[in-house]
């Protein structure tokens, strides 16, 4: 396991933004699910973050909630802006910041009633740094509620090529919010999406822009193996899996 360059994470995904809204349904589910629980858990929220925007499959929901009046939205990659406008544009909300940066490095707006998060926590190098920084910029009863991918999540490329992200666990995660935060809400669960190749699988995961394996690992002869042994290893009724392993977790800020 490494830690991933999150300036390639980026970049790469803004290139990719478009066939993500496509294919990233799982990423889509995840931040409905996600959107639920922040509203059951904050009415309201004079001022919320909005950390690792993307296309704003979350912004967009929450938007909508109208529970929110003032909106820090944050996104690593600088040019993901203008589509993120288009997002408040359309909701028709103006009280909203863009911050630009890596969210374990910049400054956080103060007074903070919520920061969220879906499908991004993975790629943080220090997630219990993180959460006391989440910690100190949130108001009394302040809520943190993010959903990110468990150990499970793409179970089938990690154990042919011994490639992957650092996951943490639903417990870890709970151990490490326990001294700062209320466990409000924890959910996880596993579902995979079947493909009719290997190929196809690594097509996916490209089309995301979110590529987790090394991709020096793929020459010719390398790809040969893959498919054969994915094929080898997974086939399920003539067609092969990938899995996903989502985590959900609402905390208050003691």
């Amino acid at each position: 396991m490494v830690l991933p360059n999150k300036d390639i994470v980026g970049k790469r995904f803004f290139k990719k933004k478009e066939s993500y809204r496509q294919h990233a349904q799982v990423q889509k589910k995840v931040s409905k699910e996600l959107s639920k629980h922040i509203v059951n858990h904050c009415n309201e929220a004079s001022s919320l973050l909005e950390i690792g925007c993307g296309v704003g499959f979350l912004t967009r929901i929450l938007l909508d909630t109208n529970i929110v009046h003032k909106y820090y939205v944050n996104d690593i990659t600088p040019n993901i802006q203008k589509d993120i406008a288009t997002v408040f544009e359309e909701a028709a909300f103006d009280w909203y910041e863009f911050i630009s940066g890596d969210a374990e490095q910049i400054s956080f707006p103060p007074h903070l009633q919520a920061i969220v998060s879906s499908s991004t926590l993975q790629w943080f190098h220090d997630v219990p740094s993180f959460f006391v920084k989440a910690y100190n910029s949130l108001e009394k009863d302040g809520i943190l509620a993010f959903s990110t991918f468990g150990p499970q999540n793409f179970a089938e490329v990690r154990k042919i090529t011994g490639y992957g992200l650092r996951y943490l666990t639903l417990a870890q995660l709970q151990s490490l919010l326990k001294p700062y935060f209320t466990i409000e809400f924890a959910q996880e669960w596993t579902e995979k999406i079947m493909f009719n190749t290997p190929l196809d699988v690594l097509k996916h995961i490209q089309a995301t822009g979110v590529n987790s394996t090394n991709s020096a690992f793929f020459g010719k002869e390398h790809l040969r193996n893959f498919e054969k042994t994915y094929s080898r290893l997974f086939t399920e009724n003539y067609q092969v899996p990938l899995t996903y392993h989502p985590i959900i977790i609402v905390a208050k800020k003691k």
